[in-house]
């Protein structure tokens, strides 16, 4: 087991090294999941099924084979989708997902009044993922993906971008951490906005009722690190009422959102205020177990 969790971080360690200042292609910054979103913006530890894939690789396939579509919108004229599918295997998982927003009417404004122009802004990725397990509860994965930037007419695309993570879980802990957004090859990595991700989270259950605290931290090279908190009340693994924020320096993101699993299917939604990305943000994400 050792030499594994040695080559995982290895691979952190690499991909923290080559940190720059993320200028370019901001967009890959914008967190994905509608559970996870309203869980204060929290996810290395803890998801389970299609956003696994997002926000750890190492991840992909705890919670079984999955499909989900996902719906979010800020309170301008944003719009996006994240698609997801996720299959559990013998010795891990597989996945892949589609994130797509686009932003009709975007406006350029050199001062105050009118806007000068109006144009469209639009941004996709195409990732695919794999985690494989190892001794004693753990697991690594890696995720590469492809993006598409089209922004102010100028159009940037570039593949493979890479994410890779580790986790450990038990019947009660899950740790997880993961590295998103480095490249190895032809890619500037100057335009990745390169983010370290840790956190820890704790389920206890007493009866048909459940609470999970979440603790995580986010960092992007040059820029303030982020705490993640939060909280989530489940009644018989089929109703959940959660709760969080994100915290730096210079600001607090309040979080919150419902979620409802029946047979195969589940229903979540969530509204973070002040998302740094998008504004105010409500998602509503759907999914089906296969």
């Amino acid at each position: 087991m050792t030499k594994y969790i040695i080559a995982t971080l290895l691979v952190l360690s690499v991909a923290a090294n080559s940190f720059a200042e993320p200028i370019g292609v901001a967009f890959l910054k914008i967190p994905n999941g509608a559970a996870e979103i309203s869980l204060g913006m929290s996810g290395v530890s803890h998801t389970r099924g299609s956003s696994a894939a997002y926000w750890n690789p190492a991840r992909v396939g705890i919670g079984g084979s999955s499909l989900g579509l996902q719906f979010f919108r800020s309170l301008g004229d944003g719009r996006g989708t994240f698609g997801t599918g996720t299959v559990e295997t013998t010795w891990g998982g597989l996945s892949v997902y589609l994130f797509d927003l686009g932003i009709d009417g975007f406006e350029a404004r050199n001062e105050p009044g009118p806007p000068a122009a109006t144009f469209t802004v639009h941004f996709s990725v195409l990732a695919l993922g794999a985690s494989i397990k190892l001794p004693w509860q753990s697991r690594i994965g890696i995720a590469a993906k492809g993006y598409l930037d089209d922004f102010y007419g100028n159009t940037e695309s570039s593949f493979p971008v890479f994410d890779a993570g580790y986790a450990w879980s038990s019947e009660q802990w899950s740790v997880g951490t993961a590295v998103a957004n480095f490249s190895v090859g032809k890619t500037k990595q100057s335009q990745l906005p390169t983010t370290l991700r840790a956190g820890v989270s704790r389920k206890d259950r007493l009866g048909d009722y459940s609470l999970q605290d979440i603790a995580e931290y986010s960092v992007v090279r040059n820029l303030k690190g982020v705490g993640h908190i939060a909280l989530e009340g489940g009644y018989r693994d089929r109703f959940f009422l959660r709760g969080g924020a994100a915290i730096s320096g210079d600001y607090v993101r309040p979080t919150f959102g419902l979620g409802v699993e029946g047979g195969p299917y589940r229903i979540d939604a969530a509204i973070a205020l002040y998302d740094e990305a998008l504004g105010s943000t409500w998602r509503i994400g759907l999914g089906y177990g296969i």
